[in-house]
């Protein structure tokens, strides 16, 4: 290895990565600590900052350094993880209690509802749910009184990781864009002062301590106590964090309007992104209740929108434990077994209620269509279908122009049945990266753009190559548009009877 090399780490729901790259936009090492996403509660999901998020970016950055003179050819580094999450930070400059995790965690209902009726009240737009942080900060201060008196202010995953590192306070502004009305797209300000003010002065306190910045500039340098935890010099440019999602979107070469990310993780998400802050809104849709998020992306004149499934590679992997399936290999082979169709089974995935476009945290799963004569690889192929049609209602719901382009990321793109019952559904092509380790490839890309190795994130980007790509398989359309509808009927059907089963 030869030249200047950029870090990237990321911190995700089940693992954390770490990636080296070299000045050709070439991944040269690469690492992977795996770790368990808490669950204390019904709809309540956490991670110990210090231990996941802060404690494996230092064992990923030492791995990764391990070889004598590495550390000392790093240019830059650049961090991502799960978001939006919410932790408070004591005095001490370390987290107060487990963070609150991202979407999947619906503790805040009762404040997404009063927060939305204060907003509606004043004519501010709003379409607050479980991915929205505000709420979920109200939520520490109403039921956690005695911590609340010791917070001092309050960071994402990534910013909490950054300020470890260089000791800087920091959000960038596509993450910042999570914490609306209290940072509102069409304001030049970072924070709405006045709303906050008036909602609450001693949370609006807290969040003018965090600078919001642009994804790809150097917020600080690292810092003689990170230096001696690391194993890093002193004194390495540190660039802006930000949410996992938009960094893996990087990875994949989603960088100019019109490209779409399509994230199979643990959970579904999608990044569509234009040059028009308003895109994706249609006189004919109710923004307020299909919950996609707009915010400016990670580069200066970049909008994004964004929407989640609550579950996909849990899901998956649910299904693999109920019908004890060992690998990928046994789940392609036994999917393929059963016919597009599933012999009629339906599948509804919610294992954990559903984001876009429903919102409703207390649907759950189930099958219908079952018979005396169903194989295991009809459920199971019901289940990945189920799955599909959960993408394309999202998709769907964003309006998406006819000329996007879908780039498929995460570890759910090794299942390539998931993938062509995907394209099938949706009638889309998906592009497949060849480099597949994800959003720490992806700071490492805004890790070079931050200290002027690459002019831009599309620049580098341009550098990536693609392994396949997914072609729909035009004779199953007619057969999936007429399951998608009944998908969609039971769904709607289904609502009363999973709430009161829950």
């Amino acid at each position: 290895m030869n030249g200047n090399l950029y870090l990237g780490i990321d911190i995700g729901t089940s693992s954390s990565k770490g990636v080296l790259m070299d000045e050709h936009g070439k991944v040269v090492q690469s690492a992977q600590i795996e770790h368990i996403t808490a669950n204390p509660r019904s709809g309540w999901y956490e991670h110990d900052a210090e231990r996941i998020w802060y404690g494996e970016c230092v064992r990923l950055c030492r791995e990764l350094c391990a070889e004598g003179g590495i550390g000392n050819r790093i240019a830059a580094m650049a961090v991502s993880g799960i978001g939006p999450c919410v932790v408070p930070i004591g005095a001490d400059g370390r987290a107060l209690r487990p963070a609150i995790l991202y979407g999947i965690d619906s503790r805040a209902i009762k404040q997404i509802d009063e927060l939305t009726s204060w907003c509606v009240e004043r004519g501010i737009p709003a379409a607050l749910d479980s991915q929205s942080v505000l709420p979920k900060i109200l939520w520490i201060r109403e039921n956690e009184p005695e911590l609340w008196k010791q917070t001092r202010w309050i960071a994402g995953c990534g910013g909490y990781i950054t300020f470890r590192l260089c000791g800087n306070k920091v959000v960038d502004r596509y993450e910042a864009g999570c914490y609306a009305p209290a940072r509102r797209l069409e304001s030049a300000e970072a924070w709405d002062a006045a709303l906050l003010n008036e909602l609450t002065p001693d949370v609006m306190s807290l969040l003018t301590e965090v600078d919001v910045v642009p994804s790809t500039t150097v917020v600080g340098y690292l810092t003689s106590d990170a230096a001696a935890d690391t194993g890093l010099p002193q004194g390495l440019p540190i660039v802006a964090p930000t949410i996992d999602a938009a960094a893996e979107a990087t990875s994949a070469g989603v960088t100019h309007p019109g490209d779409v990310m399509v994230m199979y993780g643990s959970t579904g998400f999608f990044i569509a992104l234009s040059s028009d802050a308003s895109s994706g809104k249609s006189e004919k849709s109710d923004r307020a209740t299909e919950h996609q998020w707009r915010s400016e992306f990670l580069e200066p004149e970049q909008f994004s929108l964004a929407g989640g499934t609550n579950t996909l590679g849990t899901y998956v992997t649910w299904l693999m434990d109920v019908l004890h399936i060992e690998s990928f290999e046994k789940l392609t082979e036994l999917a393929e077994s059963s016919a597009p169709g599933a012999n009629g089974v339906l599948a509804l995935p919610y294992l954990a209620g559903e984001r876009t476009p429903l919102f409703d945290p207390e649907l759950t799963a189930g099958f219908l269509g079952c018979r005396s004569t169903t194989s295991r690889a009809d459920i199971l192929r019901a289940g990945l279908e189920g799955l599909a049609y959960g993408v394309r209602n999202a998709l769907e719901s964003m309006e998406l122009s006819g000329d996007s382009t879908l780039y498929a990321v995460g570890g759910g793109t090794r299942n390539r049945v998931l993938l062509q019952t995907v394209s099938d559904v949706t009638g889309l092509e998906q592009h497949v990266p060849r480099q597949t380790i994800g959003a720490s490839l992806g700071d490492a890309m805004r890790a070079a753009v931050g200290v002027n190795r690459f002019d831009n994130l599309s620049q580098i980007g341009s550098l990536l190559e693609y392994a396949h790509t997914i072609h729909p398989r035009s004779q199953y359309a007619e057969l999936h548009d007429t399951r998608f509808g009944l998908y969609r009927d039971l769904t709607r059907t289904s609502q009363k009877i999973s709430h009161r089963l829950r």
